[in-house]
């Protein structure tokens, strides 16, 4: 009896101090890992707030081989969520709560079994084309399980994080990121227009920065002249020098009627022709995809097209800022 005692006056004196110990740990746990990727942050941004790959990068995913995944995309990206369940890392549900495009994205994790659902984030700071990428969790921890717990695993968490954005890091720079898609690829006619227009001659890189005061001066015009705007701005691409990346242009929009010759802009008239064309949707800096997705599809079709091309922006940038939501009209015309 006396032995009995003195054994449960331990057990009561390890759980006292076990519960005195856990009165002086963090009520809370916050782990933050960051790396940098050698890439522009819509790209890194991308690739984490659609789960592209997650299960290449993933720590616990990659080591557990029974996992199964499944993502259910939203549209801006809001309530899309990743699902797992393996033997290993048990069940739960990662779903996007909020976001600043290319800056930050908010998670809300849930395991099953259990009630707290503890906030994990990204953030993304780009400079000189590369990002800055942290990757954090937290959440409050009860007391006392959870804050013994927590102090025991969370250097591990830490090297799991730091683990994980090493993984990041090399599958997004070795592979890339893909964000365009190209759609309907067809050919048709194209109506006839009268346009403003600017002609000149550029490389790609410098018309890239030339089109926002092209642009600028033609709606300077329209304005001035009281012309309707009758469909999207455009490029058209009359001819490329591979050897110099220099192209003949004429930028501009289609109007109602022709307006009067000033200030480097001119009025043409553009008879219907025939092209084949497609849907190019996603940022600008992926269009050399499209083309050469376009360009494989003629050869392969023993299309001939003229050596010219068309651009129509069909979406607003200044009031679109989802560079997934760009839609840009490629048209070859056909001979």
């Amino acid at each position: 009896m006396k032995f009995l005692k003195s054994l449960l006056l331990i057990v009561i004196g390890i759980v006292v101090l076990i519960l005195v110990v856990a009165l002086f740990l963090p009520k809370d746990v916050k782990i933050v890992a960051e790396t940098e990727i050698n890439l522009p942050a819509n790209k890194v941004f991308y690739s984490l707030a659609t789960f592209s790959d997650h299960a290449s990068w993933n720590p616990w995913i990659r080591d557990d081989s029974t996992v199964q995944t499944e993502v259910s995309r939203m549209d801006g990206y809001i309530g899309t969520k990743y699902s797992w369940k393996g033997e290993k890392t048990g069940s739960g549900d990662l779903v996007i709560d909020s976001l600043t495009l290319n800056k930050y994205i908010y998670f809300t994790l849930t395991f099953v079994g259990m009630s707290q659902k503890p906030l994990v984030w990204n953030e993304f700071e780009e400079n000189g084309g590369k990002t800055l990428v942290k990757w954090g969790f937290s959440q409050d921890v009860s007391y006392p399980a959870g804050r013994i717990f927590m102090s025991v695993m969370k250097n591990k968490l830490v090297n799991d994080y730091n683990r994980g954005l090493a993984n990041l890091k090399g599958l997004l720079e070795e592979k890339g990121v893909m964000m365009s898609s190209l759609t309907d690829l067809s050919i048709k006619e194209i109506p006839g227009f009268v346009a403003l227009v600017v002609p000149g001659r550029a490389s790609m890189g410098e018309l890239d920065s030339m089109l926002p005061s092209i642009f600028g001066s033609i709606l300077k015009i329209t304005g001035e002249e009281g012309l309707d705007i009758t469909g999207a701005p455009f490029v058209h691409y009359l001819g490329y020098d591979e050897a110099t990346d220099m192209s003949d242009f004429e930028a501009g929009y289609p109007v109602k009627k022709a307006g009067k010759a000033k200030s480097g802009v001119k009025s043409i008239s553009v008879p219907t022709f025939s092209a084949i064309t497609a849907l190019h949707k996603g940022p600008y800096d992926e269009l050399d995809n499209s083309y050469g997705i376009m360009m494989q599809y003629i050869t392969e079709q023993n299309i001939t097209a003229a050596n010219e091309a068309w651009e129509f922006y069909e979406t607003d940038p200044e009031s679109v800022p989802d560079e997934m939501e760009w839609r840009t009209l490629i048209a070859f015309p056909v001979k």
